[in-house]
């Protein structure tokens, strides 16, 4: 594999890994975010529509509350002033504020005057003569309501030192259809004996659906979930329509959405949530068909102990869409990326071996051709392929410079080769010379010691 191949590779291969490790960095991070902004913004919707719908509430229980105060001074009027009195209160305020369903008013035997014998079967009085008055517009126009608002006998009873929200009673009502009708009964005390003597109450059409749509349309462009629950569990609106005026532990969806945490939401719900916090859970809904963050908003009313409860839930999948978006721009962007790092990759692994291919032709030339060593490799880079280039040339320009002392002293030594060649020429003669001298010099001892015999053997 080619330098430049393996360069480039390693270029984009460090920025790839890079732009994926910081992407998912990023998404990771982003989508942590986008959650916990979604969280937030669905508890803040919580919080504010239960204060709303809290607000509501206790606007409708102060006028009970004025009422009951304002009869509480019985005892300040003429008995015989007190019934007339007290009704005429309760028609006045129905004539002047439209929202009013009903006003009503229940006293205990003999409370409020001593007189129900003389009021018995009386139109604003029960069959014993108590004292009840009921004053609504089911009808349309105001008119007193024959014996009395449907169970005042039951709240008159159950009458203690609190308020007491009624669960909803779905009326129909002449102009609105069938509303849920809710029914704040405020306790009315005998101050001088300290003692409960009668209950009033107003009724009002709840507006809770109304709010619960409001809701769903806030959240995601309309894909939020809402619901508000009475404090047994019962479900007053819903954005599914079919699980109002039942009861939450006994409906077959909100059993398969909350499973096993039904009693944890039931609690919740019952004791206005957990430790005074909403009670905060992911679940996966059916209907919806996606897991669901769900928020139990407690909705506590002054002078009660029967918090309600407004559900909250943001579809995860609406969550995240904006997380998919991030997510397919940054797929795009990376991808974009990564084709720029290869061209710039290539460009950048060019410019970094054309030095080193300068030094590899330049080298080849001198290996396979005729071994020039007068070339050198053209290269001013500050880098360490310059400081290669250089060091190279000056390599080539040491080797040249022996080459040419070689050369040098090879023309000495044949010139010494050549005189030593015509010395050992006149060498040779000069021993041949001396070769026929000392053969002549042998050939007169061998005469000599021919003579020598000669007259050795005459001696003897």
């Amino acid at each position: 594999m080619k330098l430049k191949l393996k360069l480039s590779l390693i270029i984009i291969a460090i920025v790839a890994a890079v732009i994926s490790i910081s992407s998912v960095i990023i998404l990771k991070r982003s989508s942590d975010m986008q959650i916990a902004v979604a969280h937030d913004y669905a508890e803040q919707i919580a919080h504010t529509h239960a204060v709303d719908f809290q607000r509501r509430m206790e606007a409708y229980l102060r006028t009970a509350k004025q009422l009951a105060q304002i009869m509480s001074e019985f005892k300040t009027l003429e008995p015989e002033l007190r019934r007339k009195v007290y009704g005429d209160n309760l028609l006045s305020l129905m004539l002047e504020n439209e929202n009013y369903i009903g006003l009503w008013t229940a006293w205990l035997p003999n409370a409020i005057d001593g007189m129900d014998s003389r009021y018995r079967d009386s139109l604003d009085s029960s069959e014993s003569g108590q004292f009840i008055a009921t004053y609504t517009r089911r009808n349309g126009p105001v008119e007193l309501l024959q014996g009395g608002y449907e169970g005042w006998q039951n709240y008159l009873a159950a009458a203690g030192n609190e308020a007491v929200i009624s669960d909803p009673v779905w009326r129909t009502i002449a102009g609105q259809g069938e509303v849920a009708v809710i029914s704040i009964v405020y306790p009315i005390r005998d101050r001088e004996a300290n003692k409960v003597v009668g209950v009033v109450g107003v009724n009002y059409r709840s507006g809770g659906q109304a709010i619960v749509d409001a809701i769903g349309k806030s959240l995601y462009n309309g894909t939020g979930a809402a619901g508000l629950y009475t404090n047994d569990g019962m479900t007053l609106a819903h954005f599914d329509k079919s699980r109002v005026k039942g009861f939450l532990k006994d409906n077959p969806k909100e059993q398969a959405l909350l499973g096993n945490r039904l009693g944890e939401v039931l609690d919740a719900i019952r004791n206005g949530g957990v430790n005074g916090h909403p009670l905060v859970m992911d679940v996966y809904s059916a209907t919806m068909e996606t897991d669901v963050h769900v928020i139990y908003y407690p909705i506590t009313v002054e002078d009660t102990a029967t918090p309600w409860s407004l559900l909250v839930g943001v579809p995860l999948r609406e969550i995240t869409a904006g997380v998919r978006q991030l997510t397919i721009f940054t797929i795009i962007f990376a991808a974009v990326m990564i084709a720029a790092s290869m061209v710039i990759a290539f460009f950048i692994a060019r410019s970094i071996v054309k030095p080193i291919a300068g030094v590899t032709l330049t080298l080849k030339d001198i290996s396979e051709g005729e071994g020039d060593l007068t070339k050198t490799i053209g290269c001013a880079a500050k880098d360490e392929i310059g400081d290669l280039a250089r060091y190279f040339n000056l390599t080539l320009g040491k080797i040249r410079d022996m080459v040419i002392t070689i050369k040098q002293q090879a023309v000495t030594l044949f010139d010494i080769g050549s005189e030593l060649a015509t010395n050992m020429t006149e060498s040779a003669a000069a021993i041949n010379e001396i070769t026929a001298n000392i053969q002549s010099i042998k050939g007169r001892v061998i005469n000599q010691s021919a003579s020598v015999s000669e007259t050795h053997a005459t001696m003897e």
